[in-house]
């Protein structure tokens, strides 16, 4: 979360943008993991430089007790727009020796500013035969993109765990035209009209009351 996103900060003597130098390493890196079932996982580390691909790094060595390798670049236009971006991550699985982990960490140093390659319209893919020149097999390809879990039905479901005390005091903080609940992570918003509210309340009384019957 950028509380001042209109921060700025000049470019580095090397030219790169001064990541470090706008977000700064008082903070935390918070990383949320979503499997899908069950409640999400969440992971939290301190700062340690302000420069992403090395504060992931930490965050996965920390918190997940799983060394890795994270590379990103990105290349800016003038105007502020970005041009291309990309990444890697390399994490290593257990049975590596020292010796293939020392390897592949100079293999991977030797790539350079991913930066210029994705300028030069290289895409990571084309940077394993350089990481593993021994081969490599593709188990899996999946787009990435910028999606959100969140829907309605999950808005509400997380209000009836809250309680109806909880709801009803949204109810009395919203307006006519209803009460608006925004996603913490994409910044949705859901519009919950009163007598939705009403009607979540009614639910979770119905429902404690069912529970306690068959206890």
């Amino acid at each position: 979360m950028a509380s001042n996103p209109l921060a700025t900060a000049g470019r580095r003597e090397d030219g790169k943008l001064d990541v470090s130098g706008v977000v700064g390493n008082n903070g935390q890196l918070i990383v949320t993991r979503d499997p899908g079932i069950g409640e999400p996982y969440r992971g939290v580390v301190d700062l340690v430089s302000g420069e992403l691909a090395k504060d992931l790094a930490f965050y996965l060595s920390e918190s997940e007790q799983s060394p890795a390798a994270v590379v990103l670049g990105v290349k800016c236009l003038r105007e502020g727009r970005v041009a291309s971006a990309g990444g890697l991550l390399v994490q290593l699985l257990p049975g590596v020796s020292d010796e293939e982990a020392i390897a592949l960490t100079d293999r991977i140093r030797a790539l350079g500013a991913v930066s210029s390659r994705l300028a030069a319209g290289q895409v990571p893919r084309e940077w394993l035969a350089e990481i593993f020149p021994n081969g490599c097999s593709i188990l899996g390809e999946v787009p990435a993109r910028f999606f959100c879990g969140c829907s309605m039905e999950r808005v509400e479901r997380a209000l009836k765990l809250l309680g109806t005390d909880e709801i009803r005091a949204v109810l009395a903080d919203g307006r006519d035209g209803g009460s608006d609940v925004i996603c913490g992570f994409c910044r949705m918003a859901y519009t919950l009209h009163p007598e939705r509210l009403r009607a979540l309340i009614t639910e979770v009384e119905a429902e404690s009351a069912e529970f306690g019957l068959r206890n």
